[in-house]
């Protein structure tokens, strides 16, 4: 299996993917990574292309092998991209609500929250992955989403 990122966020996605595989490859695509991020792979036992990615290979649908600009290839049967999540949509940020710093490791400008997903906008709550509390993934969304809407309740029973 392969990864397709850079940087942290493809040193975490291709560690985290090594309970499901022991042949995991983070796959750079030509970007490098620091020696500590090298060492940390090596450890977790994840293997480690950082050559240029000229295409990928297979028959149909089906994935075979990365191909790289020097013309190697690496089999892999299945390839996870990690991506930068980002804001879709504006409403939280034309209502004035705080957007984050970029976050090399899981977001570019996630809303700010507070321990109980309230924005600092008065009765604007945000929960799942457009929160800054929140890892991506469902169970973390479904979580906050939960969170939010009790904290949104308390808000409305007190009338405020």
């Amino acid at each position: 299996m392969g990864v397709l990122a850079s940087g942290a966020v493809g040193v975490h996605g291709a560690l985290n993917l090594r309970a499901w595989s022991d042949r995991i490859t983070l796959l750079t695509n030509g970007s490098e990574l620091t020696d500590q991020q090298r060492e940390q792979l090596a450890v977790g036992g994840v293997g480690l292309d950082e050559r240029p990615i000229s295409g990928f290979d297979g028959p149909g649908a089906e994935l075979r092998a990365a191909v790289f600009a020097d013309g190697g290839e690496l089999p892999i049967g299945a390839l996870l991209v990690k991506t930068t999540l980002y804001q879709r949509s504006s409403p939280a940020r034309c209502l004035g609500a705080s957007l984050t710093e970029p976050d090399e490791m899981l977001s570019v400008e996630a809303i700010k929250v507070d321990a109980m997903s309230r924005t600092g906008v008065h009765g604007l709550y945000v929960a799942g992955d457009a929160a800054t509390s929140v890892p991506p993934s469902v169970a973390a969304a479904m979580a906050s989403g939960c969170l939010a809407g009790a904290a949104a309740a308390v808000q409305l029973a007190a009338g405020h």
